[in-house]
């Protein structure tokens, strides 16, 4: 082994060994959790390199990836990658089977990302400035779907008219829920929707596939819904004194979201007065 080599591997040993020197703070578990309330910073692959950040609540876990002295690299619930600062979280084994995310709550619904429901780039974005004031509910106004397959094919045509017929950048709304409580991802957490005339700037808007004018919205549907605002509170999308919409309050000459789906959440909590 010559000189310069021995230079070089001596200040490599030394960090390794001051990485393990404190073995209760070592990553050697599988999963990472949070201490402390904090701040992740991730990229979505449906926003092209878009930073954005989210809410990491005390006890929230996720799979570990690698690790620097600094910042730790993990996976988050919809397969995106999160950089969390390592001093907040501790390591442990994740249980069997998990290979994306633990939570010691179960806020959050699982989200169907635009790359898995062969979602079109969008032609251009506008970030969303969070917290947001209003969460928007809406219909699609069109047949309802009850598969992954049926949901799929209906959620790309909508996209597919907003676009070509409507010539937006995108499908309007943020997320949308099929009716077997599937939660897809549309925009996204942080980029502006084009919902609501005149609050798409200060609102997540979210889309449940079908017409609820007459049609009753299914049990799995409604569940996911009550997840999504309870999530968009946990990860800081909404402000914590948020109003609860239907289109038709922002907008008076809508209908939407359908007479039995504005019967039902009219009467959940943070409802527009």
């Amino acid at each position: 082994m010559t000189t310069n080599s021995r230079q070089f591997l001596l200040p490599s040993i030394l960090l390794v060994l001051a990485f393990m020197a404190n073995s209760s703070d070592a990553f050697t578990g599988m999963c990472v959790c949070a201490r402390v309330r904090t701040i992740a910073a991730h990229w979505t692959y449906s926003l092209y390199g878009i930073k954005e950040y989210s809410v990491v609540n005390k006890g929230e876990c996720f799979k570990l990836l690698y690790s620097t002295s600094s910042k730790v690299f993990a996976l988050q619930e919809n397969k995106q990658k999160v950089i969390i600062p390592r001093h907040t979280l501790k390591s442990m084994k994740c249980p069997p089977k998990q290979d994306t995310v633990l939570r010691h709550n179960d806020l959050c619904p699982s989200i169907r990302n635009r790359a898995e429901w062969d979602a079109r780039k969008p032609k251009s974005v506008t970030k969303l400035r969070v917290p947001v004031e209003y969460f928007v509910v809406h219909h699609s106004e069109t047949e309802s779907c009850s598969t992954t397959a049926s949901c799929d094919k209906l959620v790309k045509s909508i996209q597919n008219y907003h676009m070509d017929n409507k010539g937006w950048e995108d499908i309007a709304y943020n997320f949308l829920i099929g009716g077997n409580g599937e939660v897809y991802e549309g925009r996204g957490w942080s980029v502006e929707g084009t919902h609501t005339i005149g609050y798409n700037s200060k609102s997540i808007g979210i889309c449940l596939l079908g017409n609820f004018e007459n049609e009753e919205p299914t049990t799995e549907a409604m569940e996911s819904l009550k997840k999504m605002i309870k999530c968009s509170l946990n990860k800081g999308q909404i402000s914590r004194n948020y109003i609860l919409a239907g289109h038709k309050d922002l907008q008076s000459m809508r209908k939407c979201p359908g007479t039995t789906l504005y019967n039902k959440i009219k009467y959940w909590p943070h409802f527009i007065k």
